[in-house]
């Protein structure tokens, strides 16, 4: 979140803006008096954060607008600024030097590439459960066999609100190849009974956390940790 912010000697950073829905390119002089009122959807209405170091060293972060910015974490240069999704951004996460995945109040969880120019859409899961202050997810590398976490294993996403859970691969397809598709495959939670929890006793999920080498997931919710298999 940005508050009022006045670029005094505006730069690089500043020549190559993405406002709201659309993408509004200006070249801005040193002595132009330049200010950014916030405006409801304006894109610098930062949400989330995440960051790489090493081989890479930028920082992306998600806004209100839809839109993710990557800078460069040395200079604060922006590297690259698109609409990836049509609501807020909840949830952004490096994955790897060129690629990084994100959330959105607009029920969908994309892989992006952003090694190309503009960065693009490797695979898409679509229908997660949620609304915009609701959506808890996380995502981890595992092994094909769950209990080991490395670089290289498949990409798990986990997505919880509620009663209804999602925990399934994300696809990653090759740069030549069209990005994928793929509905979120809802399960509703059950209790320690083995009994689907009912709509009138959901939980009030606010952080989830994934354990791997003992394939746990732990929610947190009001006060208390529940710990799920």
């Amino acid at each position: 979140y940005v508050d009022h912010y006045k670029p005094s000697n505006p730069d690089a950073l500043f020549k190559s803006l993405s406002w709201n829905i659309g993408i509004v390119t200006k070249e801005y002089s040193q002595s132009e008096e330049t200010s950014f009122p916030l405006e409801q959807g304006s894109s610098f209405h930062f949400t989330c954060l995440t960051s790489h170091c090493g081989g890479g060293d930028w920082v992306c972060v998600g806004s209100s607008s839809g839109h993710i910015h990557i800078f460069d974490r040395r200079r604060g240069k922006l590297l690259a600024c698109w609409r990836a999704h049509q609501k807020a951004v909840v949830y952004v996460k490096s994955i790897s030097r060129y690629k990084v995945i994100s959330a959105s109040a607009d029920k969908t969880v994309v892989l992006w590439n952003i090694l190309s120019s503009p960065p693009q859409k490797i695979s898409c899961i679509y229908n997660i459960p949620g609304k915009e202050h609701s959506i808890n997810i996380a995502c981890h590398h595992f092994r094909e066999d769950g209990l080991v976490s490395v670089p290289d294993g498949d990409l798990i996403l986990c997505a919880v609100t509620g009663r209804k859970t999602v925990f399934m691969p994300i696809t990653e397809t090759q740069c030549d190849e069209p990005p994928l598709e793929v509905k979120a495959d809802r399960i509703v939670m059950s209790d320690c009974g083995g009994n689907p929890i009912p709509s009138s006793e959901k939980l009030k999920v606010s952080s989830i956390a994934l354990l791997p080498c003992r394939q746990l997931l732990l929610l947190g919710c009001e006060g208390e940790i529940h710990v799920c298999l």
